[in-house]
């Protein structure tokens, strides 16, 4: 008699107000992210309370998971850049300039009469 074939995971993980937390569903599971109630109306999308649920392969509800802010395959790779990467990469530019600023030398008052100026 043959083994059952191991069935592929997938784990997911959620970032919630407590925290972190990883979950691991079988690949062919759907996944969905939206408010928990959708139908109550809310004058912001702020006050929703979002939750992310997993369906099987019979569109079954499997499991619902509220308050979740993000969530993430884990096989991607996340790079956190710092809020003021842009400004420090600003400063850290070298500055290229053209030397010493030099103001122009006034007009010449050649022929000009200094008693009657105009």
């Amino acid at each position: 008699m043959k083994k059952p074939k191991p069935a592929m995971m997938t784990s997911y993980l959620l970032e919630t107000p407590k925290g972190q937390r990883k979950v691991m569903v079988p690949a062919d599971w759907t996944v969905t992210f939206g408010p928990t109630a959708p139908w109550a109306r809310q004058s912001s999308s702020d006050n929703y309370v979002w939750s992310l649920r997993f369906y099987s392969r019979g569109k079954k509800l499997r499991a619902c998971f509220c308050d979740v802010k993000s969530f993430r395959d884990e096989t991607m790779a996340v790079i956190e850049v710092p809020e003021n990467a842009e400004k420090l990469k600003e400063m850290t530019k070298p500055k290229i300039s053209g030397g010493p600023t030099k103001w122009p030398s006034p007009p010449s008052v050649a022929g000009i009469d200094e008693e009657k100026p105009f």
